[in-house]
């Protein structure tokens, strides 16, 4: 017999984004005062996107030099992941981690958690791209 439990209203804290292993290094970019920042994974065949724990995609945003608004976290139900970044003047990097969590289609089904971390190195630019996509074929 297979009993089911489900832990509602659990969100982990923001995770920091400038720690762990970064995936894949982007720039130097030059981007527009205002980004909208696309972001995905794949999702494996099989697999779904579960809300059992919480929004199953988490975008935490980080840059010491460039966020305007400090860090960010987004939290959503479905991929791609989006934010808008207001930049401030100058240069410096943005780390970005995709947190998305999937459960195989099924009883008694096994769920995942899969990050992703990119780190930009960009510099505002009035006449820089309006849109960082990463993760999108």
């Amino acid at each position: 017999e297979v009993r089911t439990f489900e832990v509602r209203g659990l969100l982990p804290p923001a995770p920091r984004t400038a720690e762990g292993p970064v995936v894949q290094e982007i720039g130097p970019v030059e981007l527009a005062p205002e980004v909208e920042l696309t972001a995905t994974l794949p999702i494996p065949e099989g697999r779904r996107l579960d809300p059992s724990l919480g929004p199953p995609v988490q975008l935490s945003i980080f840059s010491d030099e460039l966020l305007r608004d400090g860090d960010l976290l987004h939290t959503s139900d479905e991929l791609p992941a989006r934010a808008t970044l207001p930049l401030n003047d100058g240069e410096g990097t943005i780390d970005i981690l995709l947190r998305v969590g999937t459960c195989a289609e099924g009883p008694a089904a096994v769920c995942t958690l899969t990050e992703t971390r990119w780190r930009v190195k960009a510099s505002r630019d009035p006449e820089g791209s309006p849109r960082l996509n990463l993760g999108l074929r």
